[in-house]
């Protein structure tokens, strides 16, 4: 017999012992065998069936909340909460391929970084300092939802909203959000009412801050109208709409007063003028009749609004604190007067004092307030939001130490890549504006600490999160 008669011989052979042992090994499992393989066949997520549904109800979560949270920036705290957990809820229905592909992104990464550092910083400051953890969790939760950012420029990227149009949302809702506060607090024109007023329920602080967003966004969409838009219709309601909201947000910076918010808007409005102009150069565009005219409006726009009284309050603060700082500290406490800057001044140094005690990993999530109950500070800065030191800088070296610092530097420089990432073209100028709305947060928080409070983070979230959204994918056109 041949090599290869003896070979088929032997396959036969071994193909009826498979045979004979294959039903005597089914019986020996039983029924439990056949749970097993039909359980195997039958899980409604392994089927492509079931897959695709369960992507389309996360696409349809995704939409609900991302148009909830963006709508309720301006007016419900409620509906800020239902928007971000129906994006939680579409995150974990969209499933586990959805999420390792989210595990692929820096910026998620950076998140979860800051989470974890927040973390060990509240465990080192209940073993280390003496903070009791039940004082700390609140605020872990609270600084934590850095992750909203992420969250949102996923759900926006999945319910194909896309960043532009969540913006138009967003801001528009503010102008209905100013006509709600005007409304309910029995229409209180700038121009009408002296002083500040704090008519958004939640700090004159933050609706400055609000307010220079949206005047900001205004700015940078609404001169871009002639570059994306195409049709006459459409070119008018956007201008009109872009019109409106730079209105609301003047309305809402001259009843708010805030100063860090002027101060913000300053910066940044200076670097979008300059960008502005040097594209202008750079295109030989520019017709000095042109520019001319727009510097004398500025001007006299600038100089009616002085001499009208409007910001009198604000000036008077101004050349309070201008002397305080000119009389210096006390030389026997070494404290500034008790003014609006003398009280920062002396909230620093106590701050910057008690860093360098648990420099490393801080004083934990609530580390602010506890610094400051044991700081022997004059009455009003002892007084002036115990909470924590009208500084976002400060308030992270003290919460968190150095290894929050560079973790949330991580965040940030994710951040920028991302945005540059995900939006290469400038029509519509979405990358310009995350920038800017960025170097607005941060110098505004050289004054004040906003993210003491949860709306500060659902706005960070809406701001920010939609010019990341072109880094994540829809589920149905795989990874990249």
């Amino acid at each position: 017999m041949d090599a290869s008669a003896v070979q088929a011989a032997g396959i036969a052979r071994n193909q009826s012992v498979s045979d004979l042992t294959t039903p005597l090994m089914d019986n020996t499992h039983g029924k439990q065998g056949d749970d097993v393989t039909a359980s195997a066949n039958t899980t409604p997520c392994s089927t492509p069936e079931h897959h695709s549904l369960f992507l389309r109800v996360s696409g349809w979560l995704a939409t609900a909340g991302c148009i909830l949270l963006l709508l309720s920036v301006s007016v419900s705290k409620a509906g800020q909460n239902i928007g971000g957990g129906l994006l939680l809820l579409a995150f974990l229905t969209a499933g586990a391929q959805v999420w390792r592909e989210a595990l692929r992104h820096r910026i998620v990464w950076a998140t979860l970084a800051w989470i974890a550092a927040i973390t060990a910083s509240m465990i080192y400051a209940a073993t280390a300092v003496g903070v009791p953890l039940e004082e700390q969790t609140t605020h872990l939760w609270r600084f934590s939802r850095l992750f909203l950012i992420p969250l949102v420029a996923w759900g926006v990227a999945v319910s194909r909203l896309g960043p532009h149009n969540a913006y138009v949302i967003l801001f528009a809702a503010f102008v209905l959000g100013t006509l709600y506060h005007m409304s309910a607090a029995g229409w209180p024109w700038f121009f009408t009412h002296s002083g500040r007023a704090d008519i958004s329920g939640e700090n004159v602080q933050f609706y400055g801050l609000l307010s220079a967003t949206a005047l900001i966004a205004a700015m940078v969409f609404g001169s871009a109208v002639h570059r994306h838009v195409y049709t006459t219709a459409r070119r008018v309601a956007h201008y009109t709409l872009w019109g409106v909201v730079a209105l609301a947000a003047i309305q809402g910076l001259f009843i708010s007063l805030a100063r860090g918010a002027f101060l913000a808007l300053a910066v940044a409005g200076t670097v979008w003028c300059g960008l502005t102009a040097w594209r202008t150069l750079y295109h030989s565009t520019l017709r000095w009749p042109h520019a001319l005219a727009t510097a004398s409006i500025t001007i006299g726009i600038a100089t009616a609004i002085v001499y009208s009284g409007v910001v009198d309050h604000s000036i008077g603060r101004v050349q309070t604190d201008v002397e305080a700082l000119m009389a210096g500290p006390d030389p026997e406490t070494g404290f500034f007067q008790d003014r609006s800057m003398g009280i920062r001044l002396n909230q620093w140094q106590v701050g910057l004092s008690a860093f360098f005690d648990h420099s490393l990993l801080g004083h934990g999530t609530d580390g602010s307030r506890f610094v400051r109950d044991n700081a022997e500070l004059p009455e009003r800065s002892a007084r002036a939001a115990p909470h924590h030191f009208h500084n976002i800088y400060i308030d992270v070296l003290i919460r968190f130490g150095i290894l929050g610092a560079l973790v949330i530097g991580w965040f940030t420089v994710e951040y920028l890549r991302a945005i540059r990432h995900a939006n290469p073209d400038t029509s519509p100028p979405i990358a310009p504006f995350a920038m800017l709305a960025l170097l607005l947060f941060l110098v505004a928080g050289l004054t004040q600490t906003y993210w003491t409070s949860q709306v500060t983070w659902f706005y960070l979230a809406a701001v920010f999160g939609p010019a990341c959204a072109g880094t994540f994918t829809h589920p149905s056109q795989g990874g990249r």
